[in-house]
């Protein structure tokens, strides 16, 4: 035998093993390699980071609510108005709330804020004193009198001249 056959005989089993793989319908969703040999999907994924906003501060001067109280509402947990990032502080100076926040949070809190400090509805009363003695009022043209159940002195009745009820006050123009 030459070394040409020897060649031939040892590569036909070779080609003939390859033919019967090629033919054979090879299921495209079997891995080829073994799963030892299978990277882990998850080493191989890039990490989601989450992209963070910017935090901004704000100072909220407060006009008619008290900056330490509306301060121990905004951090309680269940509020859930600043987030884990956020933070709060007040001043009682200027009665100021200081919020540390991202901007949509910070919206948040602002439209809160507006809603809690509200100004009460007030009434303003304006009273002027007046003194004067009775000279003056009678140099005016007033005379006040009041009698009383024991009003029985004459230099008291000549200020109720004008028919005045006992207990009562009246004032003569």
């Amino acid at each position: 035998m030459s070394h040409h056959n020897i060649f031939y005989i040892g590569i036909f089993p070779l080609l003939f093993c390859m033919m019967s793989y090629a033919e054979r319908g090879r299921d495209p969703f079997i891995a080829l390699l073994p799963d030892e040999d299978i990277p882990l999907l998850a080493e191989h994924t890039p990490k989601i980071i989450p992209v963070e906003e910017p935090l901004s501060e704000k100072i909220f001067p407060l006009v008619s609510v008290d900056a330490q109280l509306v301060y121990q509402q905004i951090i309680q947990t269940d509020m859930k108005l600043l987030s884990e990032k956020g933070q709060a502080s007040f001043d009682t100076t200027t009665n100021s709330l200081i919020i540390t926040e991202s901007k949509p949070r910070m919206a948040l809190i602002t439209e809160w804020l507006k809603q809690k400090d509200i100004p009460q509805q007030q009434v303003q009363i304006t009273a002027h004193i007046v003194s004067s003695t009775r000279t003056a009022l009678q140099a005016l043209g007033l005379e006040w009198g009041m009698l009383g159940e024991m009003a029985t002195n004459p230099h008291h009745s000549r200020y109720n001249r004008y028919n005045a009820e006992p207990g009562k006050v009246a004032l003569n123009i």
